[in-house]
């Protein structure tokens, strides 16, 4: 069976396969994720996975590219839970629908082999609807009073640190109305526009404008994957608008002019091995300079994170990408043929079991105030508190735990290890399930060096052997590892920004 069967020339994937252009602003999200704290050289995988996103930017239209390049994603992923981002979440349940996608049409096709587009018109209604939702979480989230109050919420933060200048920029009315009720406007109305189809453009509009500002508040690894999704919902003929601007554009005759003199052949080998030669400086200084640290739920603000170098070149990059994308869809609604969308299952896929991702989606979103976890919940930057029996959300007053992870915290009282420190120093509780993973990850059972003193569930424990509370050394099961993780807890009713 072919499932990786392609068009051979540009024209045709530009203008019959929405396949090709998708795989291409997947890749170069991948890129974007890994660029931004030098992900790339974490682990042999990353650094793989860098690798197959370059060779799927380099030819898009090869569906096999693009399937090694979401399975490596997958192993990324599941090798580093629960310590990832909510967007590598997110992508990560993209790649299993669009996997299971192929899995499905293979199981259906019989041996008549699968094209790209048959696969896209699969897997793009289900991924519709769980940008959708994620869209209406991350608001969702944000009706609480922390959000709400200009002295706490994360818009202002983050705001007055991206603008850290004196004038209008510090104004009340720019620095907290605008990021805090300006924010709530704009996720409300990208979710609707892009349910409404008289309006699913301008909501690509508002989108492309909010996410480029976003990316260059410095959240561009979030915001290229949001572009991704968004050309699921371009018209079904914006390749052909692309390839009425590609024909019409001095870049093509350049490109052609280039290919028929040997340019591109002269300069192809020494460009490849400057470029290689650069990979290589880069990935030997970045691993001398930036030694990689255990994961944890440290109590501090995400901006105030040392940035490596190469941080501040895909800033440079995000701007230079976001801006030609929206400069190249904006043109497209003005070439050309008539916009023109498809009227059937837009949000709703022919194959009922991919219904199941967006159920995810929705279950990892409301995790919150069901007692589970509180990161990675679609929840950043949102201010939004339910630990302790209790929320400071508008709508949901009182939470319903299924289980106890946010009930059980604690307080440290003293320790020797400097991490653990940090949150009695900046009066942090954290969930005595996160206590319990650092201790029996990251101390040694023979060793008598390590003292903690803490309070839980009313009790005074000290510690400076796994003996003395053999319970705190015992790992969590494995599953509830991977899946897991909490935020630490400001104690009393403190307002702070956290991811």
């Amino acid at each position: 069976m072919n499932i990786g069967r392609i068009k051979t020339t540009r024209e045709e994937s530009l203008s019959d396969d929405r396949f090709t252009i998708f795989s291409f602003l997947w890749a170069a999200a991948v890129i974007f994720h890994l660029g931004k704290w030098n992900i790339w050289l974490h682990s042999p995988v990353s650094f793989a996975l860098g690798v197959s996103a370059v060779s799927v930017i380099l030819k898009p239209s090869s569906a096999y590219r693009f399937y090694i390049l979401i399975i490596l994603q997958l192993i990324d992923a599941f090798e580093k839970m629960p310590w990832i981002s909510n967007h590598w979440l997110f992508a990560s349940v993209v790649n299993l629908t669009i996997l299971v996608s192929a899995l499905v049409l293979i199981i259906s096709a019989r041996n008549t082999g699968i094209d790209r587009s048959r696969l896209f018109n699969t897997f793009a209604p289900a991924l519709r609807l769980e940008l959708v939702l994620l869209y209406f979480f991350s608001l969702f989230h944000k009706l609480n009073t922390g959000w709400l109050d200009p002295a706490a919420s994360c818009g202002t933060r983050i705001f007055l640190s991206s603008f850290n200048h004196p004038g209008f920029l510090q104004s009340p009315l720019v620095s907290e109305t605008l990021p805090i009720y300006g924010t709530l406007a704009v996720e409300c109305m990208i979710p609707l526009f892009l349910l409404t189809g008289r309006l699913r453009i301008a909501g690509i509009i508002i989108a492309l404008f909010f996410h480029f500002m976003l990316g260059m508040f410095e959240y561009y690894n979030f915001s290229a994957v949001t572009y991704a999704m968004l050309f699921l919902f371009t018209p079904d003929n914006t390749p052909e608008r692309l390839l009425e601007l590609w024909n019409g554009s001095r870049i093509r005759e350049l490109y052609k002019y280039s290919i028929d003199t040997g340019l591109i052949a002269k300069v192809k080998a020494p460009v490849l091995i400057v470029t290689g030669a650069a990979c290589l400086a880069l990935l030997i200084y970045t691993k001398l300079n930036y030694p990689s640290v255990q994961p944890f739920i440290d109590p501090i603000e995400v901006w105030t994170l040392r940035k490596p170098r190469l941080y501040y070149v895909f800033l440079a990059l995000w701007g230079l990408y976001g801006s030609a994308l929206i400069t190249v869809f904006l043109f497209t609604l003005r070439k050309g043929k008539p916009l023109r969308y498809g009227t059937s299952r837009y949000f709703i896929p022919v194959y009922k079991i991919l219904m199941l991702f967006p159920l995810i989606i929705a279950i990892n979103g409301g995790s919150p105030y069901l007692g589970l976890k509180t990161q990675t919940a679609w929840s950043m930057f949102s201010n939004l508190r339910t630990e302790g029996g209790s929320t400071n959300h508008l709508i949901i007053r009182h939470p319903y735990y299924l289980a106890d992870f946010q009930n059980d915290l604690v307080e440290i009282k003293y320790s020797t290890d400097p991490r653990l420190s940090a949150f009695h120093e900046k009066g942090y509780l954290i969930p005595y399930f996160e206590l319990r993973r650092y201790m029996s990850m990251n101390v040694r059972p023979e060793s008598d060096e390590n003292k903690l003193e803490y309070v839980r569930k009313g009790s005074d424990k000290k510690v400076s052997k796994p003996g003395d509370d053999p319970a705190l050394f015992e790992p969590e099961n494995y599953f509830l590892r991977k899946l897991l993780s909490f935020r630490p807890v400001p104690s009393g009713n403190s307002g702070v920004c956290q991811h």
